[in-house]
């Protein structure tokens, strides 16, 4: 039997001990339940050194503050589409959030991130007590300080250990936990805004250095484009003159617009007509200018027309017939092939000219034919035009192998120069079009804001499991006090410990 007082456990041994089970468990709740009562005092200070460390904490534990972004970013294949119908774009080729984190957590982007927030400074400013005394007690004993490039690096390392980038397939998040809730801010909108314009940079960047290498290229082969040009014009001239001077007629028409025949000698005893030298001389220098500008226009008028037609031939070669590119080109070629009004001006200046140059000649005859002769002969009439009894000098300088291979020259060095062009004008469409296409892929769908509550500690929560745990904490107490006492307090210790059966309890009276 046990009574009232306590009694001393039997030396370890005496007694063999049961398995633990339910019923073994519940005594022993019974047994830390009823232990503050037994010590009030202790179950006392207990709960109130709990519930003082508890509000303690939630008054004094570090916050800090979340903030994140959340950008989504689609796919953009319709522009590209409509910049080049025939083009096949892949899917995988427009990944928006590819490399997404890695180009936010480069080493670059964070040592930026902190000169131009000033992270280091502002982290000592804004350092919380608890961090305070916690480096405090580190750097007890310590004789350097920390360089500058040790405190960047710390910095670093700490950013990317409270920074966190998830990407998708199409979203980007960034957050951050920062113990200042304006810094943790400002930290976000930082790495938003520089990673959109890193992004708008690739993406323009790469065109425009290509459109510069493009040009680069197509600087020289213009001058070829020139060079070649010239040399035709000094081949054909060459070869006009030649002509000009094996046919004897230094008036001789070079096209077959219209201009007049040499005349026949005249008739027996008849004086040859002979012009008058200086009016001649000056109409034969008006005539050869004349020439000379249409020679000019022509030949721009013809390049332009085979830079047009090359440029519609490799228009269609990857667009639609209905393509606007296409049109216009085609619109461009009508326009070129209709004469010009200058060169409808010159062409009746040249034959009024040659006119000028034939009159004198047959003014001149008309006299000397006696009054009573029959007609003029026919040696004294306008002759038909060169080309319907011989090939026009023109024709002869399309077979002439000098002029054909300078034109072949041109045609090739053209040909280039055209594709040349082509190129820039479809990377100058594509740049347009990424511009156009840059600020629909990416939209904010969640701004970054200024955090109103700390997201740790939990204050509410913390003073919840204070309460709770303070009246445990003191029954668990109170109770290891009792067992390390070591003696019988409860009648289950005397029937576990000495494995004999209870008779009964005695109390004290009151």
């Amino acid at each position: 039997m046990v009574n009232g007082a306590d009694a001393e456990l039997p030396v370890e041994g005496s007694g063999e001990e049961g398995e633990f089970g339910l019923p073994q468990a519940k005594q022993l709740a019974s047994f830390f339940a009823r232990a503050p009562r037994r010590h009030p005092g202790l179950a006392a200070v207990t709960l109130v050194v709990t519930v003082a460390l508890g509000v303690a904490a939630a008054l004094f534990w570090p916050r800090s503050y979340d903030c994140d972004v959340r950008i989504l970013a689609q796919h953009q294949l319709v522009l590209p589409a409509l910049d080049n119908p025939n083009r096949q774009v892949p899917r995988e080729a427009d990944a928006p959030t590819k490399n997404a984190a890695d180009a936010i957590l480069q080493h670059d982007n964070l040592v930026a991130m902190i000169k131009e927030l000033d992270l280091v400074a502002r982290w000592q400013a804004t350092r919380q007590p608890a961090f305070r005394l916690k480096d405090a007690l580190l750097s007890f004993g310590a004789s350097s300080k920390r360089t500058e490039a040790e405190q960047t690096r710390d910095m670093i390392d700490l950013v990317r250990k409270r920074l966190s980038v998830s990407t998708d397939e199409s979203s980007i998040t960034i957050a951050v936990s920062w113990p200042d809730r304006q810094i943790g801010f400002e930290i976000v909108s930082f790495l938003q805004k520089n990673f959109l314009e890193a992004r708008y940079d690739s993406n323009v960047n790469v065109i425009v250095e290509a459109i510069h290498i493009l040009e680069e290229r197509a600087k020289p082969q213009a001058a070829e484009v020139d060079a070649a040009l010239a040399d035709l014009t000094k081949v054909e001239n060459e070869r006009r003159q030649s002509l000009v001077g094996s046919r004897g007629s230094p008036v001789a028409d070079t096209r077959p617009r219209g201009g007049r025949a040499p005349r026949a000698p005249a008739a027996a005893g008849a004086s040859t007509p002979q012009p008058t030298a200086g009016a001649d001389a000056d109409v034969a220098r008006q005539l050869e200018d004349v020439r000379s500008r249409i020679r000019s226009i022509t030949q721009e008028r013809d390049r332009e027309l085979m830079e047009a037609h090359q440029q519609l031939a490799d228009a269609r070669a990857t667009l639609g017939p209905m393509h606007p590119t296409v049109v216009a080109l085609n619109d461009k070629i009508a326009q070129l092939e209709a004469p010009p009004a200058e060169l409808q001006a010159l062409e009746q200046r040249e034959r009024q000219l040659v006119a000028t140059l034939a009159a004198p000649a047959a003014s001149t005859a008309a006299p000397l034919a006696p009054p009573t002769a029959a007609p003029l002969p026919a040696p004294i009439v306008v002759a038909a035009p060169a080309s319907s009894t011989s090939p026009s000098i023109a024709e002869l300088l399309r077979d002439d192998p000098q002029v054909a291979l300078a034109s072949s020259r041109l045609q090739a060095a053209s040909a280039k120069y055209n594709e040349l062009l082509s190129r820039i004008e479809a990377a100058n469409i594509e740049l347009e079009v990424t511009r156009a296409a840059f600020k629909y892929q990416y939209t904010v769908v969640r701004p970054p804001e200024i955090a109103r509550q700390p997201s740790k500690p939990n204050v509410p929560l913390v003073l919840f499991v204070t309460l709770l745990a303070a009246p445990l904490l003191g029954m668990l107490v109170t109770g290891v006090r009792d067992l390390l006492r070591g003696r019988f307090i409860e009648p289950w210790q005397v029937e576990r410990h000495l494995n004999l059966p209870l008779l009964g309890e005695l109390h004290p009276p009151p």
